[in-house]
């Protein structure tokens, strides 16, 4: 009877650390997956004359730099993923007044709501079938913060225009 009683709590215990490991190791993909989905939207900005800074907060800016350099030959790329979790990926992105966006939108296919994205200022309405990507072009003449959202408001981001 003692030996059944240890080898089920043997079973329990590798039962329990299974799950642990499990658990630690879905935590770390996740935080390395936001890493790489971060750096490949900065290597996209910087293709265009420059990345500022990548925080927590997922802000995109670009360069100092672009004022410097013929706007009407420029575009700045910046892209948003909507996630399975609720949240685009990039809450807040700042881009120039007067240089063309190619703003380039992706969804997770659990995305629910949020595989529809809409940018009611600048008349952009994409969707994202299958996590393939949409991809709309307008250039911001006015300063100003407007918003991009899902047709129900549940996923919101900022588009910051200086």
């Amino acid at each position: 009877m003692e030996n059944k009683i240890a080898i089920k709590k043997s079973l329990l215990l590798a039962i329990i650390f299974a799950f642990a490991a499990l658990l630690l190791s879905g935590f770390v993909l996740l935080s390395s997956n936001q890493k790489t989905q971060n750096q490949n939207i900065c290597s996209a900005i910087s293709q265009t004359g420059g990345c500022g800074m990548m925080q927590n907060n997922n802000v995109v800016t670009n360069s100092a730099n672009d004022s410097q350099n013929n706007k009407a030959s420029q575009v700045q790329e910046v892209s948003v993923r909507a996630l399975s979790t609720g949240y685009y990926d990039n809450e807040q992105i700042i881009v120039k007044k007067g240089v063309p966006v190619r703003f380039t939108f992706t969804a997770d296919p659990l995305a629910g709501c949020g595989k529809y994205l809409e940018i009611s200022e600048f008349n952009v309405k994409l969707v994202s079938k299958n996590g393939e990507a949409a991809v709309a072009e307008f250039t911001p003449e006015k300063s100003g913060t407007y918003y991009y959202h899902c047709g129900m408001w549940m996923f919101k981001g900022k588009l910051i225009v200086e």
